[in-house]
């Protein structure tokens, strides 16, 4: 009903808009729109020829490094500085998921009384799903930072990776690949993402002037796009535009993101815009030439958020130059982004400038942040700066840091990292049980934007890499029916089915058998199962959030 009403709408608003004008005027609009379009197909980008970077396996070495200093004073501390100067040079092979990283690092602290310097020299090896360093690294740093390590050191000592995180990795990989498999270079992904986008202009707002085609939008045009969203003609070429790099993405997927938007009203639309004033929304393409022009700002509660975009490309050269500033008056708060990406020549420079000002009374901060990098064929290179100045009553804080990296394909890239097995490596759970209680500890589950709570004594935890969790919270929580047949079956369903067996690796999700890195496990009593396949089993996405310790469920 609610979207039968909604298409109504559109078809009256869209029927109120051509009406108005002579018969003649109408046409042409139809025909400028169809002129824009058939332009739009015609233009050519400038692309970074044969990109080294974008191939399948790709080989690097490179540099990063850093020189930082941060000094505060404040009565009651008795930290007075902290220098980082060092870098890391490595070397990385994708094609193997291997990586050599040689640190070097010098720190020194000062306080009122005495003085301090730390000076790391240490090499990080990575080997798909371990990153681990030696044994006698590992004693440095417990001596640096004065710790004792419970037992003797191995050769090496290993951190697992979260398999989840690493399936989201290798999976972001393969999506990077099947954007260039089925779009070899971007001119024909931005061709139809752009005349997707362009379906649901109103046709009054094409023009054109001599050969040149025409696109200006005002508000109440952009409201009317807004509600042309959910057209079908829209949603099939925007379908066809992501189903190469999404197969599993469907038009009612689509029509779902837009049918809220798209089933507003003309009236509620420009209630919720009535603050936003739309200065310039143009487009113009002559030729093999498209410029776009963009300024717009919004207020709220007396607060301002100004955005301006301004690109041109010529097939042979193009820039992006966009600002977005927020000026808060009533937080005595001022930020703003900015940012350019030129091509020109096979050669990507990229701008970006971030700036925070705050002050009230005595009390101020300045945050300043500046990048650069440029990309070629086979190598990239960028620097950064970061500013902070800071005062609040008695304490001040001054942090200046440099960053600078590089980074070159070497096809011929030859890595020796070490192997690792029972007798000359020991995990750093191992060598540090309590660690690993800890860490379960701040494993949060949040499905569908809820956390998920926890019985109290109920945590997940890691095993083989993988994330498990108890077997009837979790699928009573998803609304699955939970049976447990003795003496070690597990069934689930909820429209898939999926059957388990403690200790057992081998599973079957409906038909299908398949196999487990980590199997069902019993653990006081309580059964656990691992978290991706349950999830991925009742159409949920699986996200590992490392950082913060969050794993994301959301429903497909």
């Amino acid at each position: 009903m609610k979207k039968g009403i909604a298409i109504l709408l559109v078809m009256f608003f869209c029927i109120a808009w051509i009406l108005p004008m002579p018969a003649h005027a109408a046409q042409n609009a139809v025909a400028d729109k169809e002129y824009f379009i058939k332009s739009l197909k015609n233009i050519s980008y400038p692309e970074v020829a044969n990109n080294q970077f974008t191939k399948l396996g790709t080989k690097l070495a490179g540099k990063f490094s850093l020189d930082s200093n941060i000094s505060v004073q404040d009565k009651d501390s008795t930290f007075s500085s902290l220098c980082i100067k060092g870098g890391v040079d490595y070397t990385v092979d994708m094609a193997k998921y291997q990586g050599q990283f040689d640190v070097s690092m010098s720190g020194k602290l000062d306080d009122t009384a005495s003085q301090m310097q730390v000076n790391i020299d240490s090499t990080i090896y990575w080997d798909r799903d371990k990153l681990f360093i030696t044994g006698e690294t590992l004693k440095e740093l417990a001596y640096i930072f004065g710790e004792e390590l419970p037992i003797q050191c191995p050769q090496y000592v290993y951190l697992d990776m979260d398999g989840d995180a690493l399936v989201s990795f290798e999976e972001q990989l393969q999506q990077s690949q099947n954007f260039y498999k089925n779009y070899p270079g971007y001119n024909d992904f931005r061709r139809q993402l752009l005349t997707a986008l362009i379906t649901p202009v109103p046709a009054g707002c094409f023009s054109k002037d001599g050969n040149t085609a025409v696109l200006s939008m005002d508000k109440k045009a952009l409201v009317l796009y807004l509600r042309n969203m959910n057209d079908k003609a829209f949603i099939d070429l925007l379908l066809k535009v992501f189903k190469p790099l999404f197969p599993e993405l469907t038009s009612r997927d689509l029509e779902e993101v837009f049918s809220d938007i798209a089933g507003s009203s003309e009236e509620s639309l420009l209630k919720e815009l009535e603050n936003l004033d739309v200065k310039e929304l143009r487009m113009t393409i002559s030729g093999d030439q498209i410029t776009v022009n963009c300024r717009i700002s919004f207020k709220i509660d007396g607060d301002v958020i100004d955005f301006t975009l301004s690109s041109h490309s010529n097939g042979i050269a193009s820039s992006i130059d966009f600002r977005a500033a927020v000026s808060a008056d009533s937080l005595k708060l001022g930020v703003a982004v900015e940012g350019k990406n030129s091509i020109a020549n096979s050669i990507v420079d990229q701008n970006a400038a971030f700036r925070i000002g705050f002050s009230e009374k005595n009390d101020y901060l300045r945050l300043n942040a500046d990048y650069k990098s440029k990309m070629q064929d086979d190598q990239t290179a960028g620097n950064g700066t970061f500013d902070v100045k800071a005062k609040f009553s008695n304490e001040s804080l001054n942090m200046k840091a440099t960053t600078n990296y590089t980074a070159q394909v070497k096809e011929n890239l030859q890595l020796n990292v070490p192997r690792l097995n029972s007798s000359n490596s020991l995990s750093l759970d191992e060598l540090f049980p309590e660690d690993q209680a800890d860490y379960e500890d701040e494993l949060i589950i949040v499905v569908d934007g809820d956390r998920m709570e926890m019985e109290e004594g109920v945590a997940p935890f890691i095993q083989n890499g993988r994330t498990m969790v108890p077997l009837r919270s979790i699928g009573e929580y998803l609304g699955c029916d939970v049976e447990w047949i003795p003496p070690n079956q597990i069934n689930m369903s909820y429209g898939n089915t999926l059957n388990l067996k403690a200790n057992n690796n081998t599973y079957q999700i409906n038909s299908a058998t398949k196999t487990l890195d980590a199997p069902p496990v019993i653990v006081n009593g309580r059964t656990y199962v691992p978290l991706r396949v349950v999830g991925e089993a009742f159409d949920y996405n699986v996200e590992y959030d490392a950082d913060l310790g969050i794993i994301y469920l959301d429903r497909r």
